[in-house]
């Protein structure tokens, strides 16, 4: 039980210090942008190239081009890895962040005017967003494991405030900041506190106790063979013989 309210304790920590540093870095995002422009992180030629690969596109968020990690790694240009990389990391932790579908892909699909937004967009995360999202979507897959795979009940005000609750919480804070991650994961939570409402509190209890359970077969008890010469005419006298009943009734002591 100990175990389970650390357990608990631990997730719920996890996602309240996410969360704020999520909040304190939306808060501050122009010190951090400061800070990547004062030592001159992700400045490079190969920068320049990947800040002018949305000129001509007609779009005002320029990171849909140029800017994915898969999408426009430089795989034929293994020199240029390293400041494509440097690059990124100065736009992963600024308030914009990275694009999760390029800007060609968008195009292809008619879709790049709905994502062509620089504030509140859910085509881009930024390292924070990733960070809550993550940490959510973790807690939110292992909640949904525990009541529809093993069928855990909630029962009590702790067990719908840590599911429900924080599930609706993170709901609205990816509605609010845009996060496809966050989002997921209260989905996830919500979803598994419903289920777990749901839930009757007796299968689990007999599930557990049922774990504890085995059956075992003693495959010479299925042998026929074995059946008849345990019931055997021969067997059957020598049990009744007078050294059978010896041996039966026969204490025999080691010193």
């Amino acid at each position: 039980m100990g175990r389970i309210i650390s357990m608990n304790i631990n997730e719920e920590f996890n996602t309240l210090s996410s969360n704020y540093i999520r909040e304190f870095a939306y808060k501050n995002g122009n010190e951090i942008y400061t800070f990547m422009n004062k030592n001159k992180i992700g400045y490079s030629s190969y920068g320049r190239l990947m800040d002018s690969a949305a000129k001509g596109k007609g779009v005002i968020a320029h990171r849909l081009y140029g800017h994915h990690l898969v999408y426009d790694f430089p795989i034929n240009n293994l020199n240029e890895v390293a400041p494509f990389l440097e690059h990124l990391l100065s736009d992963l932790f600024t308030k914009q962040g990275l694009p999760i579908i390029p800007g060609e892909i968008l195009e292809n699909l008619g879709l790049l005017k709905c994502c062509d937004s620089i504030k509140r967009s859910w085509n881009f995360v930024n390292g924070f967003d990733i960070l809550a999202g993550t940490i959510a979507i973790f807690q939110g897959i292992d909640d949904f494991k525990r009541m529809f795979k093993e069928g855990h009940s909630i029962d009590s005000i702790e067990g719908v405030a840590k599911t429900i609750g924080i599930g609706a919480v993170e709901l609205a804070i990816a509605m609010s900041t845009a996060n496809p991650f966050l989002f997921i994961g209260g989905l996830l939570s919500l979803t598994s506190g419903l289920k777990g409402m749901m839930n009757d509190g007796s299968v689990v209890y007999f599930t557990n106790i049922n774990k504890c359970l085995s059956i075992e077969f003693s495959v010479n008890t299925l042998n026929l063979e074995e059946y008849k010469k345990r019931y055997s005419i021969e067997n059957s006298l020598k049990n009744l013989s007078i050294e059978s009943s010896i041996a039966k009734n026969t204490f025999s002591y080691k010193f």
